[in-house]
């Protein structure tokens, strides 16, 4: 595993290191333009185009309500002037689509939930005011049905708060000098107090579930960094030392029993099938099948961001 940079901006989510650098980041910007005052952010047509999510048992694309929100347009009155936030509920969708559900209807608080709320909030680059925060829950409880849209709704505006916290935490630290001058335990010190901020605005429970692949990420890098400059322990020691780094790393950042284990074997069967010269579409049908073999949904769900149907 590389070892990852150390970042410009303690405010930056630190260390996003092998697993988590194939997270689908590549979403597009959906942020529409200020609309003239005649149109609406939400669409208007009558008949909304309906993706199939039949893949997406358990997340919010399952159970988002297309046609509510297709009804709610067609109102003259809105509630809480829905149509002046600078959102569309197709874009809202596309952000928050693969946020988990669990059984009990409660959302699953992720890594996924924690890119899904940066791009519904284009990382901090997004200005609203109180009415735009409230219309915005408005939507999101009309897309997403039961006690998931209103927890959905609520961390949505806690985080847009943490968002404006965080970019005056960065903007003191920077006034005090340059990044590169600092030292990792300086780093260190500095993430810890981010984590403090998190927990001020968020909550201690939801700031630990939300970043906990974060702060696994930003741990390995300062311990990584430390392991690096120790000039006291030999090459081979510091790769054993590097190794049980990067496993406690997949370990904390995969929540999956075994997962190491598995996904090897997974991993060995899978290009069994990529070598076998099987047509693409031959391909694909084996290597889902397979992936059900090996896990469970469940599972499949909470390493989706890994693409394991991909050859």
């Amino acid at each position: 595993m590389t070892q990852p940079t150390p970042p410009k901006r303690i405010g930056i989510i630190l260390g996003i290191v092998a697993l988590a650098i194939l997270l689908v980041l590549a979403v597009a910007s959906f942020l529409k333009p200020a609309p003239e005052p005649e149109s609406a952010a939400v669409a208007t047509e009558s008949s909304p185009s309906v993706p199939d999510n039949t893949d997406k048992a358990g997340t919010v694309a399952a159970i988002w309500q297309w046609q509510t929100l297709a009804d709610a347009a067609k109102e003259p009155d809105q509630p809480n002037n829905m149509n002046t936030i600078p959102f569309s509920a197709d874009a809202l969708y596309e952000a928050l689509q693969n946020v988990r559900i669990d059984k009990d209807g409660d959302v699953v608080l992720d890594n996924e939930a924690l890119e899904a709320l940066n791009r519904t909030l284009q990382y901090g680059e997004v200005e609203l005011n109180r009415q735009n925060l409230a219309d915005l829950q408005e939507l999101i409880k009309v897309g997403v049905p039961g006690k998931a849209g209103e927890q959905t709704a609520e961390i949505v505006v806690d985080y847009y708060r943490y968002l404006e916290a965080e970019d005056e935490f960065n903007a003191l630290y920077e006034q005090q000098g340059s990044p590169a001058d600092l030292s990792n335990d300086a780093y260190a010190q500095q993430y810890e107090e981010l984590k403090a901020l998190r927990t001020l605005y968020l909550g201690q429970e939801v700031a630990a579930e939300l970043f906990a692949t974060a702060d696994a990420s930003a741990h390995y890098m300062f311990e990584a960094q430390q392991l690096e400059a120790d000039t006291t322990l030999s090459a081979d020691d510091k790769a054993e030392r590097q190794k049980t780094l990067n496993d406690r790393l997949t370990d904390a950042t995969v929540p999956v029993d075994n997962w190491r284990q598995r996904y090897s074997v997974f991993l060995t069967d899978k290009q069994r099938i990529v070598n076998a010269g099987l047509a693409d579409q031959e391909k694909k049908a084996q290597v889902e099948r397979l992936m059900k073999q090996h896990f469970n949904s469940d599972e499949l769900a909470k390493v989706r961001y890994l693409q394991l149907d991909s050859f």
